[in-house]
């Protein structure tokens, strides 16, 4: 027999997977020269998806490169799935091109 709130654990539930992104690290942008830079995150649970981070980092640079006045162009991008030891990670190359 199950004791307890039903709707508190639903809230956990949905809860639960917006605060791992939210625990995620940002490098923040770093120029990498020849007019280029990175953005990466790293997930604060081995539950993080590698896929939500590379959304949060394209977020970052298209911010980046729009308060220039310019577009997010993407030259590459890096996933790296949770692993012994290793949180997940996600890393993208991007320059900001001319509109």
């Amino acid at each position: 027999m199950q004791t307890g709130q039903p709707w508190l654990r639903s809230a956990i539930y949905l809860t639960l997977p917006a605060l791992l992104v939210a625990c995620a690290t940002s490098s923040g942008i770093t120029p990498i020269g020849d007019g280029a830079f990175t953005a990466s995150r790293q997930g604060g649970s081995a539950f993080t998806s590698p896929s939500e981070l590379t959304a949060e980092s394209m977020k970052d640079a298209t911010q980046h490169c729009e308060k220039q006045g310019k577009s997010l162009q993407v030259m590459t991008t890096k996933e790296r799935a949770a692993g012994v030891g290793q949180f997940p990670q996600s890393e993208i190359f991007f320059k900001c091109a001319n509109k």
